[in-house]
């Protein structure tokens, strides 16, 4: 299960989500149920934290400002980004991200 935390948490600074964001989607996996108020803003795969999604609901942000940093070539609201996506993994950008991900922890992703 910590492989496959320390994936999660990687992935999740790929795609320029916010570590609070990450951390809920690490709860939700371990069976945390998610709120209502989550599911109300999710887009493309992503399900901000609550916090993020209480700002959103409040109109003080968006979705796409909720992300930063974001490593991954294609823009957040393409319906093409997913991890599993074969034109996805064919791209340098994500090619280079896998690499140094499996050198810093030591370990190999299987897609």
């Amino acid at each position: 299960m910590e492989r496959q935390k320390t994936i999660i948490k990687r992935q999740g600074e790929f795609f320029g989500y916010p570590k609070c964001c990450v951390k809920a989607f690490l709860r939700r996996v371990s069976g945390k149920k998610t709120k209502d108020k989550q599911l109300q803003v999710a887009r493309a795969g992503f399900i901000p934290c609550a916090k993020h999604a209480d700002k959103i609901l409040k109109g003080e942000t968006i979705l796409e400002n909720v992300i930063e940093n974001r490593m991954c070539s294609i823009p957040f609201t393409s319906n093409k980004v997913s991890i599993y996506n074969i034109e996805f993994k064919k791209s340098e950008r994500f090619k280079e991200w896998l690499k140094m991900v499996e050198e810093e922890e030591k370990i190999v992703i299987k897609l």
